[in-house]
């Protein structure tokens, strides 16, 4: 199986030698190409080569598929399908034809001395200067920083606003204060899912300014009363935030206080 990160080489030219133990071909007598994984992209006209000194195949691998018409497409479909039905293979695509990555690629691991070595970058190539690491004295919480991807610096007590006031000196700590844990829990993304329909669903009709309809939606207070919604549902787990319920059960009473009567 191959990795769904990986660096594609397309190259273009004749094929004069292919080395399997050592994993290089030879392009035009005199490219050498090393490869983990190889794949032959030819025309119509092309034709398996003969056995011989100049051709590597001592055999047709089981891999190797010529297709010249439909009859040839069909039997490497059916192999293809067998393939990945020997190894389970499974991938949601959903309503696209091309699959669409939006999770981060995580690398965690304990280093010799104690050290704890965390790098993320979103998916596809690498590109340095989108990529966090760091290297602490001390286990990192890697499934609740897991949560923080994707997410706007807003919806994180205004982050930038923060870092910019030099009120943050440690993010790890900055990110197990109390305010985040809502953001941690298992069914937070379910609740930006239903916000963001609510906010998709009512707006951008004709005839009405989308400016309009958002002020007129947040009047209506319907996003407020999920939110609130989320957290009365989740108040065991989540009692660090004052829902209305939690305040009036606070004050109940406190009108009959020997400090509110004469």
């Amino acid at each position: 199986m191959i990795s769904l990160r990986t660096y594609v080489n397309v190259c273009q030219g004749k094929l004069t030698k292919i080395d399997r133990r050592d994993q290089y071909i030879v392009v035009n007598d005199n490219s050498f190409l090393p490869y983990d994984y190889l794949f032959f992209m030819t025309g119509e006209q092309f034709r398996k080569p003969e056995k011989g000194n100049r051709t590597p195949f001592a055999e047709d691998p089981d891999n190797v598929f010529v297709i010249n018409h439909g009859i040839d497409a069909n039997n490497a479909l059916r192999s293809t399908n067998s393939l990945k039905a020997r190894w389970n293979i499974h991938l949601e695509r959903g309503d696209s034809l091309v699959p669409l990555y939006e999770k981060p690629i995580m690398r965690y691991c304990r280093l010799p001395g104690g050290l704890y070595y965390l790098s993320i970058n979103k998916p596809g190539r690498v590109i340095p200067l989108e990529t966090a690491i760091s290297v602490e004295n001390y286990p990192i919480d890697i499934y609740n920083i897991y949560c923080l991807w994707g997410k706007h610096e807003k919806l994180l007590n205004n982050l930038q606003l923060r870092f910019e006031m030099v009120l943050i000196t440690d993010f790890f700590e900055y990110f197990k204060e109390p305010w985040v844990y809502a953001i941690y829990h298992n069914r937070f993304e379910a609740l930006l899912d239903e916000l963001n329909i609510l906010m998709t669903s009512t707006v951008g009709h004709d005839g009405f300014s989308l400016i309009t309809e958002v002020i007129e939606l947040y009047k209506k207070n319907k996003w407020k009363k999920k939110v609130l919604e989320f957290i009365q549902d989740n108040m065991d787990h989540l009692p660090m935030y004052a829902h209305p319920l939690v305040i009036k059960a606070m004050l109940e009473g406190f009108n009959k206080s020997p400090m509110f009567t004469r």
